[in-house]
Parts: structure tokens; sequence; C-alpha cells
């Protein structure tokens, strides 16, 4: 490990943490990505102090909440066979190269995210962008699953039927099964401190494949 002099921790420090590809993750796992790379006496207590410290993540904290974990899952031991979906946007806001949605993949196994920039809710489109972005990547999956109570279900029940895969509804009442799902609260988390530190509101493309990185990472 690089073992980092004391004018340039806190450097390295803001490097993953207040990057783009760091986006402002917690306390542990920025801990984390700079204990795999790093090394310093009371590096610990320094991270941790700085994070609680962070401008960026001192806003957001009030939006947290306890409990959200996932609810249940299926015994699977094999990588992509089972993943869940689902589309996110920032409002109605359209990027520079014409991208209105994120459409966003997790392996229910490696809770590996995929993220991939969307131009329409078409059952069509999706499906091919689920078979050229991730499919075609990874590994013809077993299942898609997605929340029953997304407004884009019947979208994704289309797609799976197209590509003859399975698709299972998580019934409204247990919303948090979907692990993609934890995956937009904590993209909602880095969107909103990406909008806040650089006064823009049309990098959410971006902004969401920084945050997959940071995720998977």
């Amino acid at each position: 490990l690089i073992v980092v002099p004391a004018d340039l921790r806190q450097f390295v420090f803001q490097a993953y943490h207040c990057s783009g590809t760091g986006a402002h993750m917690g306390q542990t796992k920025t801990l984390l990505v700079l204990r795999c790379r790093f090394f310093w006496p009371g590096m610990r207590k320094n991270i941790i102090s700085w994070v609680q410290s962070c401008a960026g993540c001192i806003p957001q904290r009030t939006f947290g909440r306890d409990g959200a974990g996932l609810a249940f899952s299926w015994p699977v031991t094999t990588p992509f066979a089972i993943i869940s979906v689902n589309i996110w946007s920032p409002g109605d806001v359209i990027s520079a190269d014409g991208y209105r949605y994120l459409f966003n993949v997790m392996c229910d196994m490696l809770q590996f995210v995929v993220c991939l920039g969307c131009k329409s809710k078409e059952a069509s489109y999706v499906a091919r962008l689920l078979m050229e972005g991730v499919l075609l990547k990874f590994g013809l999956c077993a299942m898609v699953v997605c929340d029953q109570g997304n407004e884009n279900h019947g979208v994704f029940k289309k797609a799976c039927t197209a590509l003859n895969i399975r698709f299972h509804a998580v019934s409204k009442c247990n919303h948090k099964a979907v692990g993609v799902e934890r995956f937009h609260s904590f993209l909602n988390h880095a969107h909103r401190v990406c909008c806040t530190e650089r006064g823009l509101s049309r990098a959410f493309v971006e902004c969401g494949v920084a945050a997959a990185y940071a995720w998977n990472a």
C-alpha cells in the first residue's frame, strides 16, 4: 500500500470521495475504497471526520431512512441469472445526446449495476437496450424482476415477452425487495450533490454513470 504524507491525505480523500467517481459515498465505503490502496496512521478517524464535515453530504443526510434493506432474495449462485430493472430520470430534462432517462439493471447476486442512457420508454427500444447493453455483455438471464407498482411495469413486461425471458413483478407492498431501487436511492443522493456543487441540471447521464462506478467500486 502507498503511505500518504500528512499534507496529501485530505487531497487523496477528496479525490476518492468528492469527485464524480466517488459520488459522496458514506463513511464505510469511502474508507474501504481508500484502505485498499493507501495507508496512514489514524486513517479511519480522519476519514470519518472528513465525511461528517463534508459540505456536499451534510444537506443530504435528512433524506436517509433506516431499514431500507433487501426484504428477500432468490437462492441463485450464477451472476446475472436474476436481474432487477428500472428506469430513472431527474425530471423533464434532455441531455446533449438526446437521453431522457437512465435504464438501470442490477444483478441480484453481485449487486453490480449497469447504467445505460435511454431515449424512449417504448418496449421495443427497452428490449433492444437490454439485449445490447446487458445480456450480450454479461450473459442471458433467467428472470427479470420489477416492482409491480412501478409506472414502467408494463414496458418491462412487454420487453421480456419480446425477448422470451421470464418476468416477475414484486408486489407493491414489497418495494424494497427490488435491488435496483436501493441504487436509485443512492443515485438520487449523488445527483442532488452533483447539481448543488456544479450548478448543473443536465448532467444526469454523466452523474448516473459516475454513481454506478462508485456503487460497483
